[in-house]
């Protein structure tokens, strides 16, 4: 149960509440033992987000840069694909005949509750409330297919149309692949590397490296990176623009000092052909000596020379 899930959980309960006691058959103690179990079941979650508000608020934090931002109606539809455009008229179909399948209502309900929950105004992160809509999608889907007894060229055919309708965000995914950085693959002098900071590096250890091998070092080894998945950073634009500035050799040495020591880091991973600092002469003045070299793969560490 994620923190922020409630929220969607919550309104979709009280749209089921409405719904059954506008048909009379609500009964106000099963009403409250459901609440009472939704509540249980969200207790460890809420609990760990009260914590989190008291010590600072990370997860707050994390939400202002990632968490905020309003899925667009097209990325919902990618992301759904067909079986959401299947489902969406037998469901709106089913609330405009006012059906008597408690089953159906609940479906609907869960559909229609968490797709409008996603657009109210302060959603916490809206993404994540949009996983609430895979699994009454695909049982609205299904039961849309056996209602119309929908036959196995018709299922084909929806197959087929389902690969056609994604292949823009296929393909828009592609284009954001190709423009990252490389290696697209851990080769293995990064293998060496990582397998060498995870043997050196302690959970107290913080590790610069650009992404994704940032994403990578949290995975391979105990050290912490400084820059790991973009949203599961704080700051992660600031960051990788620092990052940027420090592995292009763009910074001043003053400026560079000032990354590392706002970093605290103890180790550097690098790559001779994409990093300009990779190299003994850049690094060795801001108190950085190597301690791995494989194939132009490098990990540097501080503490070894004079700063």
């Amino acid at each position: 149960f994620h923190p922020f899930e409630f929220w969607a959980v919550g309104f979709v309960f009280a749209l089921v509440t409405i719904d059954l006691w506008r048909r009379g058959e609500a009964r106000p103690g099963a009403l409250v033992r459901g609440f009472a179990t939704l509540v249980l079941m969200a207790a460890p979650a809420l609990i760990h987000l009260a914590l989190d508000r008291s010590s600072g608020g990370a997860l707050r934090a994390l939400q202002k840069t990632h968490g905020d931002a309003w899925p667009a109606p097209w990325d919902l539809l990618l992301n759904m694909g067909l079986p959401l455009v299947v489902a969406l008229p037998i469901a709106i179909g089913w609330i405009r005949s006012d059906g008597d399948s408690r089953q159906r209502r609940m479906l609907t309900l869960w559909l229609l509750g968490t797709w409008i929950s996603v657009y109210l105004p302060g959603t916490p992160w809206r993404w994540h409330q949009v996983n609430g809509l895979q699994v009454c999608v695909a049982a609205l889907a299904m039961q849309a297919a056996f209602w119309q007894r929908i036959r196995w060229p018709s299922i084909v055919a929806v197959a087929c149309g389902c690969v056609v309708l994604h292949l823009p965000y296929f393909v828009e995914l592609h284009q954001q692949m190709t423009s990252c950085s490389e290696p697209h693959f851990i080769s293995p002098s990064i293998e060496g590397a990582l397998e060498f900071l995870s043997a050196k590096s302690t959970s107290e250890d913080r590790v610069l490296a650009r992404p994704p091998l940032g994403g990578e070092i949290a995975i391979h080894t105990w050290a912490r990176p400084y820059f790991g998945l973009p949203h599961k950073t704080l700051d992660w634009q600031a960051k990788r623009d620092q990052l940027d500035q420090l592995f292009d050799a763009k910074s001043s040495d003053a400026d560079a000092r000032a990354i590392l020591d706002r970093s605290a880091a103890k180790f550097i991973l690098c790559q001779t052909f994409a990093d300009a600092i990779c190299s003994d002469e850049r690094l060795a003045p801001l108190g950085f000596t190597r301690t791995f070299n494989d194939a132009g793969v490098r990990v540097y560490r501080s503490g070894l020379g004079v700063r």
